[in-house]
């Protein structure tokens, strides 16, 4: 509906949605936020991915001296014009077009994931699979296991450790987390058997609270801690194998009582109990 002219607010299906006037102040400015389904009209570097990718291609483009090219660079005698192109691909991904590919270790992950309705949500900041768990590709110059995929357990926090380890730099920093390069020459080795997350929350009548989540191979325990003195409000119990949507909360449940309690023991241990052995 609108209400009067100009600056009017439109409601659609429940979501709050830019009125005419926003909509060219944000093209003016050349940038843009919105619902979340939104798809802006808007150039690439009007949304902050797009900047990120401008800022890429400008570090790419002053290292161009030091990228080996062809030694004959001009069209073919006689041929017409119609045989070449723009070079759109070698414009849009520079590394994989250049020998810097032979020598890059490249990693592309969702740093989260996303909720679309599923228990009445639609966002992310949750301790719930459809958030916590995200893609992850790691490729590594002469990597004898390019195009396999494993079902071990990763974390954020293993990215940095993982990276030091594959460019054969030192891990000095005390940083959390273990290195998974095994992972990378043995997809199906035995590994981690916990991996955690964590979401905090504002709660009525109890103020704010921490998430806590801890994910084994077929369930997921998540402990509602207060954030100042730790005390445990609540807990969450979600069988994988027999509800992979999360839809029953078994915590409370008198047969997972013993799952629960064999759970709190790594559960307490955190990841430093669940480093693995590397051989």
């Amino acid at each position: 509906m609108f209400q009067g002219r100009g600056e009017a607010q439109v409601i659609a299906n429940g979501w709050r949605t830019d009125t005419r006037a926003q909509q060219e102040r944000k093209q003016k400015k050349k940038t843009a936020l919105g619902p979340v389904w939104a798809s802006p009209d808007v150039p690439d570097n009007g949304l902050p991915d797009g900047k990120t990718a401008d800022e890429a291609v400008k570090a790419i483009e002053k290292s161009r001296e030091k990228f080996a090219v062809a030694k004959f660079q001009q069209s073919p005698v006689g041929s017409p014009a119609s045989a070449l192109h723009a070079n759109s691909e070698l414009r849009a991904y520079a590394l994989v077009q250049n020998v810097l590919l032979e020598k890059t270790v490249v990693v592309l992950w969702g740093d989260h994931g996303w909720h679309l309705g599923d228990h009445g949500l639609c966002h992310k900041h949750t301790d719930f699979e459809r958030a916590t768990r995200v893609p992850l590709f790691f490729s590594v110059p002469g990597q004898e296991t390019a195009g396999c995929s494993s079902a071990a357990l990763t974390e954020y926090v293993d990215l940095f450790p993982t990276l030091a380890d594959v460019c054969g730099l030192p891990n000095s920093l005390g940083v959390k987390g273990v290195s998974f390069a095994p992972l990378l020459g043995n997809p199906g080795r035995p590994w981690k058997q916990t991996a955690f997350s964590q979401s905090r929350r504002q709660t009525l009548g109890i103020g704010p609270v921490m998430g806590y989540s801890m994910r084994i191979e077929c369930c997921r325990l998540t402990l509602w801690l207060t954030r100042d003195a730790g005390e445990e409000v609540d807990a969450e119990l979600f069988d994988y194998e027999k509800d992979p949507a999360e839809t029953d909360n078994l915590d409370k449940s008198t047969a997972h009582a013993k799952v629960v309690a064999d759970l709190r023991a790594p559960f307490a241990r955190g990841w430093r109990g669940a480093v693995p052995v590397r051989r």
